[in-house]
């Protein structure tokens, strides 16, 4: 058997040859497979939160005031177990075994106590490759005759340097790969190549002959329009040519599918992807208060564990009231019950009452009644009826879509993880979620179509010369930290021989992977970098440095910005003459012709009978009539309107609705009088029992403040409003009172926020409005133009023509 072992070949295809026996591709997880099969070591494998979960119980089994970790497990338990699990790995990587003293530090003491722990711990992969070594050393021999390394030795991690020692010991060939030093090459990128790798080049001088070029685009659109036309201009030569392309490639696949050319099928993993938003979402949906949005968020999923009918009577009331166990709520609850029983009644069950409403009872709890303080925490057996809820809801459909099986798969690790722990606070459940879900998964209906062309998604996977490489997404990767030990435990675990990795030596072996892709280029090297990704600014890779310097000191005569520009072409100049040129290719520009726009039209006329009356007209309906007549077709004969999902309350119009809804209360009971000083106290009793139900965003964390102010607003207002009903000598008769007129045959119908009259029984109509200013409200009334207050007079007029109506706003 023959191996090629490199840092980043893992996901790499096991050969690069079109047939081959005996050879094989590896990187760390592949060589770690390999040799655990060889070895007998083989074991099924586990979630990487089960260790986490693992080592938690850890720490809270060590727990104590005293403990260095204390305040962090109380403050946050499932974040402090996976940093400690994450440095408690890269010590047993070098080979610690738990040893410590009283000298070194109190984060190595902490391990120490931690390590010598009698409770199970999932072995990880550290733990594999030391159990590796330790298999190795009882062994003589191993179906391995050669194994070809691809970066420098001394650049390995120190645990695979010993793992290959000890290979060699056992007869097992180890063979350096040579960078490849092109001197008698006389292209820019030869030239570069050499300085690169301190080799002498026969000639310095650079002549600018796109060998080797970065395309800077504005965005990630014109860098690939640019690639595409590249790869248009001679399709012949894909053979020998190779895309380095880690980022997601959605962007280059349209332009590619636009020139006829195959598509990469590159996608990012992402979290964020529908399915996997179930579990998150369902678990959102189980604290005090309701978030509206999260809820929203859920009911929208096109894969919600709710029947979509029911879905529908939800939205609905939330655009009502943005809260739950309201009037709208329950509204809805009885509409979707009726709904569910004639469907059951329809498949002739015989209990479909029964079975109705308890499929009801079920949603209501799992979205508005069974919620639970973030900080006391949701029971775990609760937790496990919500996810058994979605493994049922999503079980069958998963045949038809991938991804569902992914998401299935989070809602029982998580029961597995919530087993034992009693009640679980939002935060822990939250970091468990986090866990469990990762970096998510890449999308399913992305998927490269045949090319002759060879894709890798990193430059270190490149272990063959090629005639040309393409680095789509030349941009900074953004490197993950590394982790910092101090010089004092980095001695303290020397007395041991522990030899932590230097976090130099990990940036020297990537900035290595990085020369080595750039090496295998025999005639040419596009980088394509686009200064924009998503409307955010992004920058060059930073190999970018490297390359620059390296020109530099290939023509230390020539002024360096004359020389770089050699190197950078912007693929905006490109596309501004009949003849683009790029790299050697060429293609003949088609400039095209000019659109011919039509002139918009002001006016749309419609044969008279294709819009049929309405069965009744409101104020809201004639205004909208009168402001846009186009509107009103839309909307109300053919039926558009927005979302009820994008249409949520807030702010003032939330307001508005609920306190209209404490003034109803008020007057719609047996008293219909109030003193100001007795109106106040019982508006501040309805806006605490009704903020739940119609603005329950005021409850959340961070709102204290707004909600403390409208409480006052709204108390105040309702005050100010007794005062003047009673300065005025005014009577309620009615609060949301329906008043009706016809109109050219047809039903007008409105409801008065107030119905009063004086004391000489004379009609007094009330509208309220919630605003941050009445300008606009008087100058409707001083220009005679307040509609709404004529119409509502108007109507009054049909039912006592000889009174004296008055109409206000208040």
């Amino acid at each position: 058997m023959k191996l090629i072992f490199g840092t980043y070949l893992d996901g790499t295809s096991w050969s690069d040859e079109q047939a081959s026996s005996g050879k094989l591709q590896l990187g760390p997880s592949g060589m770690l497979n390999f040799l655990e099969t060889r070895l007998g070591l083989s074991r099924p494998d586990s979630h990487p939160a089960m260790r986490i979960n693992q080592y938690l119980q850890r720490l809270q089994a060590c727990d104590s005031p005293d403990a260095w970790f204390h305040n962090s497990l109380h403050a946050d338990a499932w974040s402090t177990a996976k940093q400690l699990l994450a440095w408690r790995d890269q010590l047993i990587e070098a080979g610690w075994k738990g040893q410590m003293d009283k000298h070194c530090s109190a984060r190595l003491q902490a391990l120490g106590t931690l390590e010598q722990s009698s409770l199970p711990l999932i072995a990880g992969r550290e733990d594999r490759l030391r159990e590796i070594l330790r298999m190795l050393e009882k062994c003589n021999t191993i179906s391995v005759h050669t194994i070809n390394i691809q970066e420098p030795f001394k650049l390995l991690p120190p645990v695979w340097q010993t793992i290959l020692s000890r290979l060699r010991d056992m007869g097992v060939h180890l063979h350096q790969s040579l960078p490849i030093i092109r001197t008698d090459k006389t292209s820019d990128l030869a030239k570069v190549q050499s300085v690169l790798n301190n080799a002498v080049h026969k000639t310095a001088a650079i002549k600018d002959d796109e060998s080797l070029v970065m395309a800077k685009a504005p965005d990630e659109w014109e860098a690939a329009e640019s690639l595409a036309l590249w790869l248009a201009a001679d399709p012949a030569q894909h053979k020998e040519l190779t895309i380095i392309c880690g980022a997601d490639t959605d962007v280059l696949d349209q332009a590619l599918q636009r020139h006829g050319l195959p598509q990469l099928g590159g996608s990012d993993s992402s979290r964020w992807r529908a399915s996997l938003q179930v579990l998150p979402l369902v678990m959102a949906n189980a604290w005090k208060p309701v978030e509206v949005q999260r809820l929203i968020e859920l009911l929208s999923l096109p894969m919600a564990p709710i029947p979509i009918a029911a879905v529908r009577h939800f939205l609905h009331a939330l655009r009502k009231e943005p809260g739950v166990g309201g009037d709208a709520w329950k509204e809805a609850l009885r509409h979707i019950t009726v709904e569910q029983q004639n469907k059951l009644s329809e498949k002739g069950s015989d209990n479909a009452e029964a079975l109705a409403e308890a499929s009801v009872s079920m949603l209501n709890a799992y979205l508005a009644e069974d919620r639970y303080m973030p900080d006391s925490g949701i029971p775990e057996e609760v937790l496990h009826k919500r996810c058994q809820w979605i493994i049922e809801w999503l079980g069958w459909q998963a045949k038809n879509d991938p991804m569902l099986i992914e998401a299935l798969s989070h809602a029982r690790e998580m029961q597995k993880l919530a087993k034992g722990k009693g009640l679980i606070p939002r935060i822990t459940l939250e970091r468990m979620l986090d866990s469990v879900i990762g970096i998510g998964c890449t999308a399913p209906d992305r998927i490269e179509e045949a090319a002759h062309w060879k894709i890798v998604t990193h430059p270190g996977q490149i272990t063959t010369p090629c005639k040309t490489i393409i680095w789509w997404g030349f941009i900074d990767p953004q490197l993950t930290p590394l982790t910092y030990w101090s010089k004092t435990e980095r001695d303290a675990l020397r007395k041991y021989s522990i030899e932590l990795e230097d976090s130099v030596l990990a940036r020297r072996r990537e900035a290595e992977a990085w020369k080595r892709g750039f090496n295998q280029a025999d005639e040419t090297m596009l980088l394509f970098y686009p200064s924009q990704m998503h409307g955010e600014e992004v920058y060059p890779h930073p190999y970018w440095d490297e390359i620059r310097n390296a020109a530099v000191k290939g023509r230390p005569n020539m002024p360096p910005e004359i020389l770089l520009a050699s190197l950078l072409k912007e693929t905006s100049t490109l596309t501004n003459k009949e003849t683009w040129q790029l790299a050697g290719r060429r293609l003949i520009l088609k400039k095209m012709q000019e659109p011919i726009w039509e002139t918009p039209t002001g006016n749309f006329t419609i044969p008279a009978d294709t819009v049929s009356p309405p069965d009744t007209l409101s104020y809201t309906k004639m205004n909208t009539l009168l402001a846009c007549p186009m509107k009103w077709v839309l909307h109300y004969h053919s039926g558009l309107r927005v979302p009820d999902a994008l249409s949520l309350p807030t702010d003032n119009q939330m307001i508005g609705n609920l306190c209209h809804r404490i003034v109803e209360n008020l007057y719609s009971g047996g008293n219909k009088q109030w003193t100001p000083e007795d109106a106040e106290a019982q508006a501040l009793k309805l806006y605490d029992s009704l903020t739940p139900a119609m603005a329950s965003e005021l409850l959340l964390e961070g709102r204290e403040l707004d909600n403390s102010r409208y409480r006052r607003s709204v108390a105040k207002a309702v005050k100010q409003l007794a005062g003047a009903v009673e300065q005025l000598g005014l009577t309620v008769e009615q609060s949301e009172g329906k008043l009706q007129g016809d109109f050219v045959g047809i039903p007008f119908i409105g409801y008065a926020d107030l119905l009063l009259h004086d004391k000489n029984g004379n009609p007094f109509v009330l509208d309220l409005k919630w605003s941050g200013s009445s300008s606009y409200r008087k100058k409707e009334i001083e220009e005679g133009s307040a509609l709404q207050l004529a119409s509502y007079a108007w109507m009054l007029r049909t039912t006592a023509p000889e009174a004296q109506i008055h109409s206000a706003y208040f």
